[in-house]
């Protein structure tokens, strides 16, 4: 698929909006005449779409709305017919009896084509008027006049700029004030133990609007001087189920702003040698003025050791083409893979310990806007033979496995069992690819994945990759697991198998790597405890469900966060997510798609954008690991009463009570950060 047009220091606009309010919504609409059946009413209905416009029959044409009472707005949008090139001349007017009219904003000597965003008329100070009433004059194309749509907007809130430190784990909206006091001295204060990552949201309001917002660098000293450097992120807006969401963090190089908040994340990766503690200031310039923040940190004497040595199994499946359509190169060019070096990166600092490759091709049957092409190339041979092209495959575990890091990651090989169960090659006796549809039990089904994977182990194995090598397979019934590992085992007896299930079974309980779903992790404490002592991982996985708690757009902050201190109340080793980056056309604009969940695609944005999402789930992580550790250590100096507060904060980290609708979730997490808080001390 083409590349997107990319804009990245813009956000979509409100859809529908550029206020709290639209004071004209479904007013009472007339007109001088009309065309057609494009009525009055079709200018004040929301609907920005160019083809739903009232048009007149002739000019000059007036539109007029009668807002009921009178209402006191300082600024109107009029949204003509736009996109062929067109320009008209207008003017808008306001009257409080419709007799006497007073000046809205004179365009009759207009010469600029308009837009979806048509003109923004700002007034010198606020009118109030019961009547509105838009006058076509000229029009470039016809001798008609159309209104897309026309919206009133109330003044904003008076007062000065401010900063407030909040919640990493709650959203605030961008066009509307949080309604939260501002301290007059504001701080942030955070705390975690050496190698941890800490991180703090702060908003900054601007009631007028923001003509003016830039971050200034931010670092933490200690006494001593040692410094701690603070990554500072702009939060920025995208789509989500049709609405404004904040998600992305993109540093501090966005200049324009819409709305009247902005939330900006403060990020602290505490060096594993840090000062016990450190002070700094995050400051901002906002419409000249500078506002200041106090920046405290603590650090813990428990040390969190890197990623890498994270025990949490974390399954992420990667997707290269997505990255090579982004930025229009050719798939597994060598730019292709200076591009995929940061995305990666980031999938390894949150202790990825899976590969995803593809042997054949689409495994999922085209599910998402990308391509999952295959890294193997598969031809049959005139003469029946067969003949297997690994060099994509081996570029690209080489690349993960040296360039990223992941030596101790195994590699999902999918799929033997595609959701369309057909398998595309090269036919070279017909000069084509072709795609039989070959059914597990079959003699044909055998003779193409025999052939595959005999040739496959005997790769694997050269490349000294058969031990972490999977077959890997997704969300199949039983009945189609049966046959398709009756050839697996008898072609490549030496590869494990790696599946998400939908639940356990006597087919499943054998593979080494088995991820089921969120439901019924309840079932699986004690089968967990039987596969771990045979060295096998089991999991749990989020996908397109549960509705709550996931990682969508329209999810709370705090569900992210809150998935793997469930799996370590339930005694799993990880979690799996069917998707690190499978990014939708443009979700720098709208994360929307087809019947999935706003955001159920992918955790971070094109140009190595993390997300809140993002965040929130490696917290996760962390605190995975720190339970583990802390555990470890109670045992270890004999004292178990000094682990019984996580233990008992745990409890609420349940599938019954995180698939409630309001369940608490960030009390849940608060909960157990003051309980891992109070382990710390006891056992450092």
């Amino acid at each position: 698929m083409a590349a997107p047009a990319r804009h990245p220091s813009y956000e979509p606009k409100a859809p529908g909006a550029v206020g709290p309010e639209n004071l004209f919504r479904g007013a009472k609409a007339t007109a001088k005449d009309q065309w057609s059946d494009r009525a009055p009413g079709l200018a004040v209905n929301g609907n920005r779409n160019r083809n739903d416009h009232w048009a007149s029959d002739s000019l000059p044409a007036w539109h007029q709305l009668d807002l009921g009472e009178a209402k006191t707005f300082a600024s109107v949008r009029v949204v003509p017919y736009f996109g062929d090139g067109r320009v008209y001349g207008f003017k808008v007017e306001g009257s409080l009896d419709g007799k006497t009219w007073a000046m809205i904003g004179d365009r009759t000597a207009n010469s600029i084509e308009g837009g979806p965003d048509g003109f923004l008329l700002d007034l010198d100070k606020p009118m109030t008027a019961r009547y509105v009433r838009t006058t076509f004059t000229r029009n470039t194309a016809n001798n008609a006049g159309h209104l897309v749509e026309i919206e009133g907007y109330a003044a904003t809130q008076g007062g000065e700029p401010r900063l407030i430190p909040v919640s990493m784990r709650q959203r605030f909206g961008r066009d509307t004030l949080s309604g939260l006091s501002a301290p007059e001295s504001p701080e942030v204060a955070l705390r975690g133990w050496r190698g941890e990552r800490v991180a703090a949201q702060v908003l900054v309001e601007a009631p007028e609007g923001f003509k003016e917002l830039r971050a200034e660098p931010c670092v933490l000293r200690s006494a001593d001087g040692r410094e701690v450097p603070v990554r500072v992120d702009v939060v920025r807006y995208t789509l989500g189920n049709g609405k404004l969401v904040a998600d992305i963090l993109d540093g501090t190089a966005q200049t324009r702003f819409e709305g009247v908040v902005r939330p900006f994340v403060l990020t602290v990766d505490i060096p594993a040698d840090a000062p016990e503690s450190a002070e700094g200031t995050f400051a901002v310039r906002v419409n000249g003025k500078r506002l200041a923040c106090a920046v405290r940190l603590r650090a813990d004497a428990m040390v969190l050791p890197p990623p890498s040595e994270w025990s949490a199994h974390v399954d992420l499946w990667q997707h290269p083409d997505a990255v090579a359509r982004w930025h229009d190169v050719p798939a597994w060019s060598e730019e292709h893979f200076r591009l995929l070096k940061p995305y990666m990166e980031r999938l390894a600092s949150m202790g990825q310990k899976t590969i995803t490759a593809t042997l054949i091709d689409e495994a999922w049957n085209e599910q998402t806007y990308d391509r999952f092409r295959s890294m193997v190339g598969i031809s049959r041979k005139a003469d029946g033979t067969w003949v297997y092209d690994y060099s994509v495959f081996d570029r690209w575990v080489t690349f993960m496995r040296e360039e990223i890091g992941l030596r101790n990651a195994t590699i999902s090989c999918y799929s033997m069992l595609p959701w369309s169960l057909t398998f595309p090659y090269y036919d070279e006796a017909q000069g084509r690819t072709v795609a039989p549809k070959l059914n597990p039990g079959t003699a044909e089904y055998e003779a193409f994945w025999g052939s595959l994977l005999e040739d496959f182990v005997r790769h694997v194995r050269a490349k000294g990759w058969e031990g972490i090598t999977r077959i890997a397979m997704d969300e199949r019934p039983d009945y189609l697991f049966k046959p398709a590992l009756a050839v697996a085992r008898k072609h490549a007896p030496s590869l494990k198998i790696v599946a998400a299930c939908n639940a356990p079974s006597n087919i499943t309980a054998d593979f080494d790597d088995c991820s089921y779903g969120f439901h019924i992790c309840e079932r699986l404490v004690k089968l967990a405890a039987e596969r771990r002592a045979q060295g096998k991982q089991t999991t749990f996985y989020v996908c397109c469900s549960p509705a709550r708690p996931n990682t969508f757009m329209a999810s709370g902050l705090a569900e992210s966060e809150w998935l793997f201190p469930m799996a370590a109340h339930y005694g799993l080793d990880g979690m799996l997510r069917w998707t690190f980056q499978s990014w939708v056309e443009n979700p720098l604009v709208c994360q929307d798609y087809t019947t999935w969940p706003s955001g159920d695609t992918s955790l971070i944005y094109p140009g190595n954008r993390p997300s809140l999402r993002w965040e929130g789930l490696r917290n996760g992580i962390e605190t995975f690991e720190k339970v583990r550790l802390l555990r470890a250590a109670a045992k270890a100096k004999g004292k178990p009463e000094a682990i019984a507060p996580v233990e008992a904060a745990l409890k609420a980290f349940t599938v019954a009570r995180g698939g409630k609708a309001g369940n608490p979730y960030e009390a849940d997490l608060i909960a157990l950060d003051r309980a891992l808080e109070a382990a710390t001390e006891a056992l450092r």
